[in-house]
């Protein structure tokens, strides 16, 4: 049933890499200190004000702005967050980028829900064209940056099926007055301000509709592989003053062979793992 609790949350690295690995997803409490919170919800604010201006909200004034980290220096702040940044590159490895980033605003709806089937995978076809069974690679790492407040049920949560990140698909059920119900073992993800979940991209996910009063305000940011092209082309200088590790998330590289087989100079990520003690020997990844 949507709604039970998800247990305790990990608090060391190593527990949130087993949560993730397990589970396929892990919520990080606090993992935007409250200034940060307070300017990256700024931006968000302001984003959501200019789509809506240009008519591209939806009829509920809901707004999904793909590709947003150009639009505000803090959205890049969040590429290197203290609290998330070692996580993902323990599972991923130093050798990543920005694929995708998206800014997701879901004001209270005006009436009823109507029934919709939000579930899926990221991947888009990645998720057709990969010829694994039963369970596709995982790829890339996303993270979602809550940043109103989803600690109570009915606002928009996220919702994902714990360790569905295993299976390729999943069953529809059908309800016999919705059309549809929630497929079994769905849970809400409660999360305050400031709180991250990062997830495996594979994991079933969607989103309930939001019949509180308070406006959903999340920023999604993924990171795969530096061979895997990005959804958006980002430019390494696309804000003055971005530190080298920001800069290698946005794309730069020496050459393009760097993406591939990657010099020192491409990928500042692999020294800053060796110097904050993230290098696993037996992950070939860190290699």
């Amino acid at each position: 049933m949507v709604g039970r609790t998800l247990g305790v949350r990990p608090t060391t690295l190593t527990g949130r890499l087993d949560a993730l690995e397990q589970r396929g997803f892990v919520l990080i409490p606090d993992a935007l200190d409250a200034p940060t919170a307070a300017r990256a919800e700024a931006a968000v604010d302001r984003i959501h004000a200019e789509e809506a201006a240009a008519g591209r909200a939806g009829a509920d004034g809901a707004v999904h702005a793909l590709e947003v980290l150009d639009r505000d220096p803090v959205l890049a702040d969040l590429l290197v967050a203290p609290a998330v940044l070692p996580l993902v590159c323990s599972a991923l490895g130093w050798n990543i980028h920005l694929y995708h980033s998206h800014v997701d605003v879901h004001p209270p709806l005006p009436g009823p829900p109507e029934p919709v089937w939000r579930w899926h995978q990221d991947g888009g076809r990645q998720n057709l064209e990969l010829e694994t069974r039963p369970e596709r690679p995982r790829l890339s790492i996303k993270v979602g940056f809550f940043l109103s407040d989803v600690s109570r049920p009915g606002r928009g949560n996220m919702l994902v099926i714990p360790g569905s990140h295993r299976s390729n698909v999943l069953p529809r059920p059908e309800h016999p007055e919705r059309g549809f119900a929630q497929p079994e073992g769905a849970v809400e993800v409660r999360a305050a301000p400031g709180t991250a979940c990062v997830f495996d991209r594979r994991i079933w996910h969607g989103r309930s509709p939001n019949l509180s009063a308070i406006t959903r305000k999340v920023v999604f940011l993924g990171f795969t592989y530096r061979w895997i092209r990005p959804r958006h082309d980002h430019t390494p200088d696309l804000h003055p003053g971005l530190g080298p590790l920001q800069r290698q998330l946005l794309g730069a590289s020496a050459s393009q062979l760097g993406y591939w087989i990657p010099g020192d100079e491409d990928v500042p990520l692999r020294g800053w793992m060796r110097e904050h003690g993230l290098i696993d020997p037996a992950n070939p990844a860190h290699r």
